[in-house]
């Protein structure tokens, strides 16, 4: 299954995972739901697909679903579905990093922080926001990938998240651009 993990707001471009949604692309939801109406919105856009929505899930539950998902999606967007300019929107992708350090590939759009993050993982795909067809593409491309190529691009993504994201090396760059 395709993988959402993270708070069910409007910028997150939920409705594009739910447009890009098909008998071939299912898609697990978790997370928590600050606006309950957003939150009905989704479920109603939903129905008749194959979209699951699990809210309020321990840590450890996260953590398997990462582990055992075939491709983690986060498709944020700089423009709601209602308009909304979305001013600041992903600055790091945490959820990318969790699942690429679980061994998953992601798709993410080309928002905020998170192509600078994930990009040359070798776990990753791109795409432009607000997409839902460049969305669903990348995704069944990952779905469709036999599972050694999963596997290997997700030991990829691994690699790339214990050599530039754990703690000291985050430090470590900090303080060389505060140095600079």
């Amino acid at each position: 299954t395709v993988l959402f993990v993270g708070r069910l707001l409007p910028h997150k471009g939920l409705e594009d995972l739910i447009d890009a949604a098909s008998p071939a692309l299912p898609v697990r939801i978790l997370g928590s739901a600050l606006d309950k109406a957003y939150h009905q919105r989704l479920i109603s856009m939903a129905r008749d697909k194959p979209v699951r929505f699990e809210l309020g899930l321990p840590d450890e539950a996260l953590v398997e679903a990462s582990r055992s998902s075939a491709v983690t999606v986060l498709p944020s967007v700089e423009l709601t579905r209602d308009g909304q300019k979305v001013d600041k929107s992903e600055l790091l992708g945490q959820t990318l990093l969790e699942s690429m350090a679980c061994g998953t590939p992601v798709v993410c759009t080309r928002v905020g922080g998170m192509p600078e993050v994930v990009e040359g993982s070798g776990a990753s795909t791109v795409v432009p926001p607000s997409d839902p067809a460049a969305l669903g593409r990348a995704l069944l491309t990952w779905l469709d990938a036999p599972e050694a190529i999963r596997s290997q691009a997700g030991m990829a993504g691994r690699s790339h998240v214990l050599a530039r994201f754990q703690w000291e090396q985050v430090v470590r760059r900090c303080l060389e651009a505060y140095a600079a």
